[in-house]
């Protein structure tokens, strides 16, 4: 009997770097439309739920928004050791400096090749994924997946949130990649749609 190739499972390939991209080059887009339906400090889920309600939205963008949705309640409903959250504020300490996203990525890059807190289980995955998102929204999308606003503002608040992402995903079962993409979008719709 001849077994198939092993091969990437559903929760490997669920999301990818180009999903946080798209996700949050459709909310600049229309940031206009979702500002006059959000109030002051909307959640993530009201942000990204308003999303998937805009007629206007691309279909994979909505399908994508759709799934994230799904995995949402889990990743930011997980409380996070007193352990993780120490490893946070070391991303908070490296993500200090950085005054513009492609500073931040280099501050992530770092921090991952001197593996650090590489025993907290979704850190050191959560730090890959918020560089790979983070690379991906600088160098596709002409920019505008960070928005003109303050674009290191939501790098900074997207790549915490992909971090802690990774960690509540490795805690619950959602796997760190996918806890780390969805968090990572979702700090980045908060800070996004944040009202100036």
């Amino acid at each position: 009997m001849e077994q198939a190739a092993a091969g990437p499972t559903l929760v490997q390939e669920l999301f990818k770097p180009q999903d946080f991209t798209s996700v949050l080059v459709a909310l600049q887009g229309h940031a206009d439309e979702l500002s006059a339906t959000l109030s002051a400090g909307a959640t993530a889920e009201q942000i990204l739920r308003s999303a998937a309600a805009l007629p206007s939205l691309a279909d994979k963008t909505r399908q994508t928004v759709e799934q994230i949705l799904t995995f949402l309640p889990t990743i930011e409903g997980s409380i996070l050791p007193h352990a993780y959250e120490a490893a946070l504020r070391e991303v908070d300490s490296a993500s200090a400096p950085a005054t513009t996203p492609a500073e931040l990525v280099k501050a992530l890059l770092a921090m991952r090749e001197a593996r650090v807190h590489e025993s907290v289980p979704g850190f050191a995955a959560g730090v890959r994924a918020a560089a790979d998102i983070l690379s991906d929204a600088i160098h596709s999308a002409q920019g505008r997946a960070l928005g003109t606003k303050s674009p290191i503002a939501v790098a900074k608040a997207g790549a915490r949130a992909a971090v802690a992402g990774g960690m509540a995903g490795a805690l619950s079962g959602s796997g760190p990649i996918v806890g780390a993409i969805v968090g990572g979008i979702a700090g980045s719709a908060r800070q996004s749609m944040t009202k100036a």
